[in-house]
């Protein structure tokens, strides 16, 4: 799922909704809304459920849905999946979480100082990409030894490593069995929104800011 496209002069902001084959993106829905707010998304994907065949989503039906969601980190996204579709899994994708990292590195109001941007990007990836819980707190210690003046100051980018890390031990722990279970016991991932995400569009519109739907 992804909000990312918007037509500023319109008003309106596009919902993709689609899968991966062998030939690329195969789209599933387009979402046309006034806004990105949770309501109007939950609205949108709510009537898109309605146009659904039975045997959507190889045959789990369009009020069951997906197995697993990748998302950005947007909570209206990711409360809306999890409103109309509960017993899907919500993960979260790299390139994202990476993106508003480095968004967020290159906010003067958060000082970090312009030679340090990199350094921390690369360290932080190395966190990201480990592939075991030891390796992970290796870099995570790492980190920590060498920018170690923006953690004693309070820095929120102390904030910001932890709940990826977090983030990461979460979803790395017990793989393609862990989701398993947790889709025959009806659980998901419920991991925080702390990275901030992408503005929001404003809209001037009060009322009616959902738009359409088409499958």
């Amino acid at each position: 799922m992804d909000a990312s496209a918007a037509f500023d002069p319109l008003n309106t902001s596009i919902t993709l909704l689609y899968s991966i084959c062998a030939v690329g993106a195969l789209p599933l829905g387009v979402l046309s809304t006034s806004d990105e707010l949770e309501i109007t998304l939950e609205k949108a994907l709510n009537l898109l459920k309605t146009i659904l065949p039975s045997h959507a989503f190889y045959g789990r039906g369009a009020e069951v849905g997906p197995i697993v969601f990748l998302t950005d980190d947007s909570s209206a996204e990711r409360n809306s999946l999890e409103l109309c579709w509960p017993q899907g899994i919500r993960l979260l994708c790299t390139f994202h979480v990476l993106w508003a990292f480095w968004r967020w590195l290159h906010d003067s109001k958060h000082h970090i100082k312009k030679e340090d941007r990199a350094p921390i990007m690369e360290k932080m990836k190395k966190i990201l990409y480990s592939t075991s819980g030891p390796e992970m707190d290796v870099h995570y210690n790492e980190f920590k030894q060498k920018f170690y003046v923006y953690i004693k100051s309070g820095s929120m980018i102390r904030v910001q490593v932890k709940s990826i890390k977090r983030r990461k031990s979460g979803s790395s722990s017990g793989g393609k069995r862990k989701i398993a279970a947790n889709i025959s016991e009806g659980k998901e991932n419920m991991d925080p929104q702390i990275i901030p995400t992408r503005k929001k569009k404003k809209s001037g519109k009060k009322e009616h800011n959902f738009k359409n739907a088409h499958r």
